[in-house]
């Protein structure tokens, strides 16, 4: 009757196991076994971030070397517990109280039971069963616990050990929700051998009346098989009706007969043929590769998950190109818009107010009584009034010069402040944000922004302190030559009145009116006159006292004409071509900031990303060719 009573530690002791015992064959398994290690390894190297993938791919590479793994899971009060002692042959090694026990994962393992260990997550117990030298039983957490919601979460992590998954259910409450859900998980990352243990079966029996509900069990049977084919990818599902009560009561009393009644022989025949024909070995090389084919990133596989996400990177990167280019485009067009707003500075008003302050000024100083007070002066005394007359003459058309000055100044300085916003902005404003997340990458690399990198409100203070300087020596330069010019100009007048005649009148213009653009730059009315006509000068002033005055006045208004047409160059060649110069600079620099710099870094990324979908690509074949080494293992082991 012992013969009749096969549990898994009797049924599996004299079988041969082709991995194990046939030398060809398992040097083949080895050689396909390193592969699969090699190609975990360089894809667990791509996970930066991912811990718990990187953890799964590890855990994958280290079961390779484990003895072949059955999985138990289903909901608690199911069964699971039985069925596990009734493998082991042993109704002492798994509690089976109604309640849900365990909250770790529990590896049975061959060995002593001195070396159990013991973690937050996993229980590693050793006993001396012989089949625990070929497979190792795993038990998990009941799902669906109430008090313990934990479980289901556990099992999830831990399901991807599995070789093989007996999944536990029962005729009594045939299988909910939670428990499709989690074959569904199954299923779709792991995509393990799964074979559905349907317990409890002896509800079907009286032994009192000899009577069996045969088409009660079949009717559950095929609800089992319907839900699975509805709710799942599974068909054809290999479902196995047991008693593990009544199996375990075999054991102990040794009864051939309520052992064969129970249905426990044709599910330890099931696992001892996936061992004897080598199948085992041919799931256990399989589940990496199934693992690396369920739903793990964005719904896909795990290769094909990284690929695509290069992929998207790279189409990322490409649009950023388009954007870098769009913002050179802008870059030049607004810059056109600054060159023309630098040349398009109307000086007509100036003109008119220059000519009003100059006739104010003329009057003034030309006056009879003028002269004469300033006759009696001392030099110290002339270069005083000089500068005040010329302050008080000029003062109006000084503060409007200033403040068109400063208007220009500004409006040009706010175009460049608007170009540098207008490229920030379009910059970082890219949806997709593989512009940002570079740029700002970039910055902690640097350790500094991109607005320290371009020091963009340094140019403006060195814009400034340029046209102070130019202010400044203007000043310092033609002051004092100023002063003394007028006051010489004066006592020439006094010796000799009739000079006026031998020198054109014009001079006076000339040198009141010729430096106009050193006031624009400089903003003060002392800096008005470099040189002064000389003699003739003083001429041209008699000519407000004498019947000539008319046409003198004429003749000045031509040398005013004459000299603006001298300012207007002027202008071009310092005010405008300082400012030209500058939107040149400020043009390189932001192209460079903007465009070459971040291009860089886009290229650079492509360049990577381009190689990384090379790799994945490489590595997708590498799986290809393990999955074909592993058909020839199956074919040799068959043949």
């Amino acid at each position: 009757m012992e013969k009749l009573i096969s549990s898994l530690e009797t049924h599996l002791s004299t079988l041969p196991i082709p991995f194990r015992d046939q030398e060809d064959i398992k040097i083949l398994y080895e050689r396909i076994k390193q592969n699969i290690h090699t190609l975990l390894r360089q894809i667990e190297d791509r996970f930066v971030d991912q811990d718990v993938l990187k953890k799964q791919l590890r855990d994958q590479s280290e079961l390779l070397n484990q003895p072949f793994r059955i999985f138990v899971a289903g909901e608690f009060s199911k069964g699971k517990s039985f069925l596990i002692n009734v493998l082991c042959g042993n109704e002492t090694v798994r509690e089976t109280n109604i309640g849900p026990q365990d909250t770790k994962i529990t590896v049975l393992a061959y060995g002593d039971s001195r070396d159990n260990t013991s973690n937050r997550y996993v229980d590693v117990r050793h006993y001396p069963f012989n089949f625990l030298k070929i497979c190792n039983l795993v038990d998990s957490p009941g799902i669906n616990a109430v008090l313990r919601p934990e479980h289901t979460k556990i099992t999830r992590e831990n399901i991807a050990s599995a070789n093989l998954v007996l999944f536990v259910t029962s005729v009594e409450r045939t299988i909910s929700q939670e428990e499709i859900d989690l074959i569904r998980f199954i299923s779709d990352n792991n995509r393990s051998e799964v074979a559905f243990v349907l317990n409890k079966t002896d509800v079907f029996e009286d032994t009192l009346i000899d009577f069996i509900d045969t088409a009660g069990m079949v009717t559950v049977t095929r609800f089992l098989e319907q839900i699975l084919a509805k709710e799942t990818n599974i068909r054809d599902p290999l479902i196995f009706p047991v008693s593990t009560r009544r199996a375990m009561w075999a054991l102990v009393k040794r009864d051939a007969e309520v052992w064969e009644r129970s249905g426990m022989q044709q599910l330890i025949n099931h696992i001892g043929f996936i061992l004897q024909s080598g199948e085992a070995a041919v799931l256990k090389l399989r589940s990496p590769l199934n693992y690396l084919s369920g739903a793990h990133i964005d719904n896909l596989p795990v290769l094909q998950g990284l690929l695509e996400q290069e992929e998207r990177q790279s189409l990322g990167l490409e649009k950023s190109n388009l954007t870098i280019k769009r913002v050179e485009e802008d870059i030049k067009q607004q810059m056109v818009e600054i060159h023309d707003a630098i040349d398009a500075f109307n000086i007509a008003e100036i003109e008119r107010a220059f000519e009003q302050s100059l006739d104010l000024f003329i009057e003034r100083f030309l006056a009879k009584d003028t002269l004469k007070a300033f006759k009696k002066m001392t030099k110290e005394e002339q270069g005083k009034y000089v500068q005040r007359e010329l302050n008080d003459a000029f003062v109006s058309w000084e503060k409007g010069v200033d403040e068109k000055k400063l208007a220009y100044v500004e409006d040009i300085l706010k175009r460049f402040q608007h170009c540098w916003a207008q490229c920030k902005q379009s910059l970082q404003g890219e949806s997709n944000g593989h512009l940002r997340t570079m740029i700002d990458e970039r910055e902690r690399r640097e350790g500094k922004t991109m607005e320290e990198s371009f020091s963009f409100e340094k140019q403006n203070i060195e814009l400034v302190r340029l046209f102070s300087n130019m202010k400044n020596e203007i000043r310092q330069g033609n002051q004092k030559a100023f002063q003394e010019q007028v006051i010489n100009s004066h006592n020439a007048i006094e010796r000799n009145s009739t000079l006026w005649t031998a020198v054109s009148a014009t001079s006076l213009a000339g040198a009141i009116t010729g430096v106009i653009a050193d006031l624009f730059i400089s903003g003060g009315i002392i800096s008005l006159i470099s040189i002064i006509g000389g003699a003739g000068g003083a001429a041209g002033a008699f000519a407000f006292r004498d019947q000539r005055a008319k046409k003198i006045r004429e003749k000045m208004q031509s040398g005013i004409d004459k000299t603006f047409e001298t300012f207007r160059t002027s202008f071009n060649e310092t005010i405008r071509s300082v400012f030209h110069d500058e939107g040149k600079a400020f043009e390189i620099r932001t192209k460079r900031t903007f465009v070459e710099r971040v291009r860089e870094l886009v290229n650079e990324k492509l360049v990577i990303t381009v190689t990384a979908q090379n790799e994945i690509k490489e590595l997708l074949n590498q799986s290809a060719v393990i999955s074909g080494e592993i058909e020839k293992l199956e074919s040799v082991m068959r043949g």
